[in-house]
């Protein structure tokens, strides 16, 4: 006698499950040599354009260290002419 076989169905793979989505990455803080050689411009010009709103502003890390936010410089470097600061950006 021939033995039927049983042919299951599988479940149906989410694609989360096949590819997660990637960790967002953490913020990183910039200080004021990594944004000039990231950018190529001067640290008058960068300061001309925090001035203007047309370059982020930095943030105080520490008592007596400011530096920037990577996540910002990268949106600057993609648009630099289209960025312009919040008001309420804390400098």
């Amino acid at each position: 006698m021939i033995a039927k076989r049983r042919i299951f169905e599988r479940e149906p793979i989410e694609e989360e499950e096949l590819c997660p989505a990637p960790a967002p990455k953490p913020e990183r803080f910039l200080r004021l040599d990594a944004v000039m050689e990231r950018t190529g411009l001067a640290r008058a010009t960068l300061y001309r354009r925090i001035q203007a709103g047309a370059f982020p502003a930095q943030v105080k890390i520490s008592a007596r260290c400011s530096a920037w936010r990577e996540s910002e410089i990268e949106a600057w470097m993609r648009d630099p002419f289209g960025f312009a600061n919040s008001p309420n950006d804390d400098a």
